[in-house]
């Protein structure tokens, strides 16, 4: 039995100013008793979804590890897509953890594994494995809301997270990445300023070579009439000189800084690949 809008309401009720932070998956908005608007179009869920569909991040993955999952859009998106796909969801709020249980529950999706907690991100050995791990909107966080016996500053805050880098690349091959500009997401702490967005990519690209990561791809926001789309730009060549040339020439990333809207909006994402895939354990069991 499919859920209805008062099963999500009660649950909605629950939880903190975030709870509108995600769309439901379209599986579910497509269905005439879930109409209203308040599970519709939040943080460009649908475009961010669609840029990873399109890109090549998802071929010959077979397991999926998705931290901060809030209510599960993305991860329950691909499941029910890819019924074949294993896929775990990491999330410290319980009350969304519960969503996205009872989502899979609904929709029979046995292919979702949802975990209630703090995702390891400096002990590389407790992590779960898995070829794919997608990272939307967290690492920011670092040492703000977690994490803070290791970072107390913005300038910290790149070594912390090279560090978490580096133990990302003892458990994934590939990665999804969206970063925001400003540490724990305060105006008051920018870790690079919002008008630079090329120079901001280019240090975070910067970063994740350290950390044994190469940037292959970046969804680049762009502005579409009255919407926003995510413009797939194809990074070309193994180095990062050429990685942040081309980063450099790409005049819809520089032209993200004029965006009208809050500073989400100009977040470009990053699909990165292991430079040493070998040291992956492949294919494992997230469920």
């Amino acid at each position: 039995m499919k859920m209805n809008e008062n099963d999500l309401n009660s649950l909605y009720a629950q939880i903190s100013k975030h709870c509108q932070y995600q769309a439901l998956p379209s599986f579910m908005r497509d269905k005439a008793d879930l109409e209203s608007e308040r599970y519709k179009h939040f943080k460009l869920c649908d475009e961010r979804l669609e840029f990873v569909r399109k890109s090549n991040v998802l071929h010959d993955v077979k397991s999926i590890v998705e931290v901060g999952a809030n209510i599960g859009f993305f991860a329950l998106s691909l499941a029910h897509e890819n019924r074949n796909v294993r896929i775990k969801t990491v999330e410290a709020e319980d009350t969304f953890c519960e969503i996205t249980r009872k989502i899979a529950a609904s929709y029979e999706l046995s292919n979702v594994h949802v975990e209630t907690g703090f995702f390891p991100f400096l002990s590389g050995a407790a992590q779960p494995a898995a070829d794919l791990a997608i990272i939307f909107n967290v690492i920011h966080h670092g040492g703000y809301e977690y994490d803070q016996e290791m970072c107390n500053t913005t300038h910290d805050w790149f070594d912390y997270s090279q560090n978490v880098m580096e133990g990302l690349a003892q458990n994934y091959n590939k990665l999804v990445m969206q970063i925001g500009y400003n540490w724990g997401g305060d105006r008051k702490h920018p870790l690079h300023a919002t008008s630079d967005p090329v120079g901001y990519s280019i240090e975070l690209a910067t970063m994740f070579d350290a950390a044994g990561w190469r940037v292959v791809e970046i969804g680049v926001p762009v502005k579409k009439a009255e919407s926003y789309d995510y413009l797939p730009v194809k990074i070309v060549g193994p180095t990062l000189e050429e990685a942040c040339e081309q980063m450099t020439n790409c005049e819809e990333l520089g032209a993200c800084s004029d965006f009208d809207l809050s500073e989400f909006f100009q977040r470009p994402i990053f699909i990165l690949e292991n430079t040493k895939p070998s040291l992956v354990t492949l294919n494992v069991e997230c469920g």
